[in-house]
């Protein structure tokens, strides 16, 4: 197979899982020589490029559940102010969770930036530990016990105190509470950037033991990155050009390969709602273990 089409549909199918898209993608390095050169002939915002697909499933994924909710909001917000009238309890609710998501996702972002250009940029990307397969290597075994406490949560926390925990975040209490929740998934996020830690894994595994439902777990951790993944796309990948590296049957590889990522986002979400999502740690024992054998 083209090891273009190799990269692009490991990068783009792997990005969808909370598995460490760039950790596969080097260890598919390892393994295929031509990767390895095709990979260091590249500009190296292409991969940038590849997150196009990821914006449009992450954006496909949420149109149903956020569509009605976001032009209800809207329209109260415009009856409101249209007719000098003050917030029915509904509107109020729907400000009330879409001012915190705002919260949640801004402080991620902004720490997630301030890892990326303040420290791994001029520090440690120079570093031969950070990029060596050792370290990517440490980073896997942290997302696959990570994703495993995932069972232990949910075979020793009983549904009330979940709920307990639910009401801490959302109620009406939560006030700072919920910048302090917003800090620790910002931080989680933004250490996930080190190599071999899934975003996606990691932040969905803290949400859980802060006490978020599934569903709003797996909403969240999404809505957290996709403000950094659209940057990166319109930034890097479509305004330097990189789209100009594909030509004929690659932009079709990504088209199918971008359905194929879907249907994989579906399989994780569904996961995560059965309290599956666990399971993501048992895979990890597999590109470990595939490392450790390259590296002896």
């Amino acid at each position: 197979m083209n090891a273009l089409w190799l990269i692009m549909i490991v990068q783009i199918c792997v990005e969808s899982l909370p598995i460490s898209s760039s950790s596969h993608l080097r260890l598919l390095e390892m393994l295929i020589p031509s990767v390895a050169h095709l990979l260091a002939a590249l500009p190296e915002d292409f991969d940038y490029l590849l997150h196009g697909p990821t914006v449009f499933i992450i954006m496909l994924f949420f149109f149903q559940a956020w569509y009605r909710p976001l032009r209800f909001l809207a329209m109260g917000l415009w009856q409101t102010w249209r007719h000098k009238q003050p917030m029915r309890d509904s509107l109020k609710k729907l400000v009330s969770i879409f001012y915190r998501q705002c919260l949640l996702v801004g402080v991620a972002c902004v720490l997630t930036i301030m890892m990326q250009y303040c420290v791994i940029k001029p520090f440690l990307k120079s570093c031969v530990w950070y990029t060596s397969e050792v370290t990517m290597l440490v980073g896997l075994v942290v997302t696959m016990l990570m994703l495993l406490s995932l069972c232990v949560y949910e075979r020793r926390c009983h549904p009330e105190l979940d709920s307990s925990l639910r009401l801490r975040c959302y109620g009406r209490q939560a006030g700072s509470n919920y910048f302090s929740i917003s800090l620790i998934l910002g931080l989680t996020q933004a250490f996930a950037v080190l190599p071999g830690i899934s975003r996606l894994g990691s932040t969905f595994v803290v949400a859980r033991w802060l006490g978020f439902t599934p569903r709003r777990a797996f909403q969240t951790s999404l809505l957290m990155q996709f403000p950094l993944i659209v940057a990166a796309f319109f930034v890097h990948g479509l305004g330097k050009g990189m789209y100009q590296a594909l030509q004929g049957y690659d932009w079709l590889v990504m088209a199918l390969a971008t359905l194929v990522a879907y249907a994989l986002l579906k399989v994780a979400y569904t996961a995560a709602l059965q309290k599956r999502f666990w399971w993501f740690g048992v895979y990890m024992i597999v590109p470990i273990v595939l490392v450790i054998t390259l590296l002896i």
